[in-house]
């Protein structure tokens, strides 16, 4: 692994990242990180920022690419951006707008033309115990009447 000690960040694989304030392009990269991560903390000499699957859907919304954010981390990390990391920032990226939601009277519906998301989606049980129902190949279902997973329309 190579050592760049001119450079200010530090990413870590549970997508941390920490950047030096002494650093002479502190404010560049901390205006940069605000595009795709969260403040967490702010002591005197590091500030820890956070990256989640939030705040790169944000940063997707807001137009950055995979590409953009893992070239920015690799530009300004001391040690690099881990691999697994970085297959990560792309996965969450690239399911940017694979779902959306709509309302249909009390229900919430969530839609996707991609019918492994639809089904990675019913698999996790935490979703299903706030009553969600499968509609069809591409619809699930948030009902208020969590007992009740009939079909409506």
């Amino acid at each position: 692994m190579r050592y760049f000690k001119d450079r200010p960040l530090v990413v870590q694989n549970d997508f941390c990242i920490l950047l030096e304030v002494r650093h002479p392009s502190f404010e560049e990269v901390r205006s940069g990180l605000a595009r795709f991560a969260d403040l967490v903390k702010t002591p005197e000499n590091i500030h820890t920022y956070r990256m989640s699957s939030l705040s790169l859907w944000n940063a997707a919304a807001a137009g950055l690419t995979a590409e953009e954010i893992t070239s920015f981390l690799d530009r300004w990390s001391k040690f690099g951006l881990p691999l697994a990391v970085k297959q990560d920032i792309f996965r969450f990226v690239e399911r940017y707008g694979l779902v959306r939601m709509e309302r249909l009277g009390e229900d919430l519906l969530l839609i996707s033309d991609n019918v492994e998301v639809i089904k990675e989606m019913f698999s996790f049980k935490s979703l299903r115990s706030y009553g969600l129902c499968q509609v069809d190949a591409q619809t699930l279902r948030f009902s208020p009447n969590t007992g009740d997973c009939s079909s409506r329309s």
